[in-house]
């Protein structure tokens, strides 16, 4: 590899960009880095496809990936700047993706992928999926070393398998990667863009579980498994009921049992109805004012339910969003307008249920202070304390919805990474005092969540028993 970096400018030479380095390369492509040579200076990543090398389907597949680039446009999915050919190779220069895979992701990760994270990242590729439908592509090689990252996005790319389906069409040919490939595809059956779902599945399952399905299986026995009514087993104490849920449903063997995509695109736990945009801040804008007017007219109830959907916007376009000060303002509220959620939800369990106000009542405000600010942008350059923090976060709000066995099971998850690491941090660290008061919040969160789960077992089995001896 070393040699082929050492001699790229001898293998290609191309008007308007300076080669780097290597980046990649398959069977019959490389792609390298390079840089347009205008003033601008913009980092693109060129596949060079040696047509000495393809014929007949092959140079088709080609033909067809330049003839789909050419039509999408959209922010998650890799973008064709040009294309050109000589004599011996066709290139095709691509955006520039700096941040590597979703694979390497999956396997260089220090600790596995939270769900909070893999549902960030299935949202991306869903709203892909959902352009792609729009324009009649099926892309058919959906797995996670064809899906790029650039600036903490997802970027779909590689198209060479693509196909333009549309609902109603159907296709006999053998596409895609078999360990990502549907069971009607392996079996040599029809099939239609549903493919793309049992995809979607496999890798949401692998980023989730750090392995696909069928990790490990060769050609046949990924055959036998296609034809083998057994489900795919799916781990249930690790995840949330929406997330199992949606794996369960994409990962139907049979494709008439498969999600659709109208469902896929309506699912809960890619949540489409809160992705980041200016509409959905301005509709985070207009249901909090909403909340506050509540809140001041005594409807406590009704704002309880419109801050917790402020919420349920502001908290996704506070991860999106790059600008550090704009990001800032977003914590800023989120922090605010849950201290006051958790009031409410205090306020309206004592009315209800005195036992639950006890338990309840010693909740440990949260601070309105910037100790969460600061302690997010040591975040940025620490991942394992930022996958702590939002893993935290989605355990707030468990509590915010009052599914209090999932907040129970998220705060745990969180202080077994963020306990360790605050014992380990410098006794003078600036960061230590703020991750030892973020932690004493979810300890005493975890602490009541536990009572009340509690209280609930016990009350469910008191009922169980009395009906039994009815």
């Amino acid at each position: 590899m070393s040699q082929d970096k050492d001699n790229t400018s001898k293998l290609i030479k191309l008007k308007g960009f300076k080669i780097q380095h290597k980046i990649g390369s398959g069977s019959f492509s490389t792609v390298y880095k390079a840089w347009t040579e205008n003033k601008d200076h913009v980092e693109v990543a060129i596949k060079c496809i040696d047509k000495t090398k393809v014929s007949g389907k092959r140079f088709d597949n080609i033909v067809n990936e330049i003839k789909v680039l050419k039509l999408l446009h959209h922010e998650h999915i890799v973008s064709m700047i040009d294309f050109l050919w000589d004599e011996r190779y066709v290139y095709i220069v691509l955006e520039y993706c700096d941040g590597g895979d979703l694979s390497s992701l999956i396997k260089s990760s220090e600790t596995k992928l939270s769900e909070f994270q893999v549902q960030r990242f299935v949202r991306q590729l869903v709203l892909a999926l959902k352009y792609l439908r729009e324009h009649n592509v099926c892309h058919l090689d959906l797995k996670p070393q064809n899906i790029l990252i650039k600036n903490n996005r997802l970027k779909l790319g590689d198209f060479g398998f693509a196909r333009f389906l549309l609902p109603s069409d159907n296709s006999a040919s053998l596409q895609g990667s078999p360990l990502y490939m549907a069971p009607e595809i392996l079996a040599g059956a029809e099939y239609n863009a549903s493919a793309d779902l049992w995809s979607l599945g496999v890798l949401t399952y692998e980023a989730l579980f750090g392995a696909a399905p069928y990790a490990g299986c060769t050609m046949s026995q990924l055959r036998a498994q296609a034809l083998n009514p057994q489900p795919v087993n799916i781990p249930s104490n690790t995840i949330t009921p929406h997330c199992h849920h949606f794996l369960s449903h994409l990962l139907q063997k049979d494709p008439a049992q498969r999600l659709t995509h109208d469902l896929l695109f309506s699912h809960p736990f890619p949540d489409l109805a809160h992705t980041p945009s200016r509409e959905s801040y301005e509709t985070a804008v207009c249901v909090v004012s909403c909340a506050v007017e509540q809140d001041s007219k005594g409807q406590h109830r009704e704002a309880l339910s419109s801050y917790c959907e402020a919420l349920n916007y502001f908290v996704p376009l506070a991860y999106e969003e790059p600008d550090t000060s704009k990001r800032k303002e977003l914590e800023e509220k989120i922090v605010e307008y849950k201290k006051r959620v958790e009031e409410l939800r205090h306020s309206l369990i004592s009315e209800q249920n005195v036992q639950e106000q006890h338990v309840t009542s010693s909740h440990v405000e949260r601070s309105t202070s910037s100790h969460r600010v600061r302690l997010s942008q040591y975040a940025e350059s620490r991942p394992n304390l930022k996958a702590g923090l939002e893993i935290g976060d989605s355990g707030d709000m468990y509590l915010v919805e009052g599914n209090y066995e999932a907040a129970l099971d998220k705060l745990k998850s969180s202080l077994s990474i963020l306990i360790p690491m605050c014992e380990s941090e410098p006794g003078a660290s600036a960061m230590k005092p703020l991750l030892a008061y973020q932690i004493q919040d979810w300890l005493s969160k975890a602490e009541h969540s536990q009572a009340i789960v509690d209280a609930a077992r016990v009350r469910t089995e008191e009922g169980t028993a009395t009906n039994l001896l009815e």
